[in-house]
C-alpha cells in the first residue's frame, strides 16, 4: 500500500541505527568524532532456496 511501512523499511531503519550507535562507541573508543557520520541502508528481499528468502543489505 503507498504511503505505509513495510517490515523490510523498519528492518532497514532498525540496522541503520544499530550501526550508527556502533560506530559511534567505536570512534570514541579511538578519540574521533563521529557526530557528523550518517548512515544509509538499503534492503532487498529475494528468493533463494524453494520455500526460503534472501534478505540482502548494503
Amino acid at each position: 500500500m503507498p504511503g505505509t511501512t513495510n517490515p523490510e523499511q523498519l528492518f532497514a531503519a532498525g540496522f541503520a541505527a544499530c550501526f550508527t550507535s556502533a560506530l559511534a562507541e567505536v570512534a570514541a573508543e579511538f578519540g574521533a568524532d563521529a557526530s557528523a557520520a550518517r548512515v544509509a541502508c538499503e534492503v532487498q528481499l529475494g528468493t533463494g532456496e524453494p520455500g526460503r528468502g534472501r534478505l540482502r543489505r548494503r
